[in-house]
C-alpha cells in the first residue's frame, strides 16, 4: 500500500471532501493527481455532487498543487478538526 485517495462526506461542512495521502517516496510522480482526477470524475458522473472541496494545511505544497491541478480554487481559511486549513473546492 502506498497510501489512498476518495472522498468522503464533512458533516461539519455538509459537503464531500476529497481527500489523498501516499508515501513520501511516490510523491512526484504524479500518482495523487491521477488519483485525485478519477475521483473527481466520480464525483461529478455518479455521485452527481454540486460541490467537491479538499481540506489543505498552508504548508502542504504538494496537496495545494493537486488540487489546483485537478481544477480545485482557494476558498475560505477555516479551522476544522483542531486545525487550520485552505478549503480549495470546485463546483459542477
Amino acid at each position: 500500500m502506498i497510501g489512498f485517495c476518495g472522498i468522503k462526506f464533512i458533516p461539519e461542512l455538509g459537503l464531500p471532501e476529497l481527500g489523498y495521502r501516499y508515501m513520501t517516496s511516490y510523491w512526484g510522480q504524479g500518482i495523487g493527481t491521477e488519483a485525485a482526477r478519477c475521483c473527481v470524475d466520480f464525483a461529478r458522473t455518479d455521485l452527481q455532487v454540486e460541490k467537491l472541496v479538499a481540506l489543505v494545511v498552508p504548508e502542504n505544497i504538494a496537496s495545494i498543487r493537486v488540487a489546483e491541478k485537478v481544477g480545485m480554487h482557494r476558498g475560505p481559511f477555516i479551522h476544522i478538526y483542531d486545525t487550520d486549513a485552505w478549503q480549495y473546492e470546485m463546483t459542477f
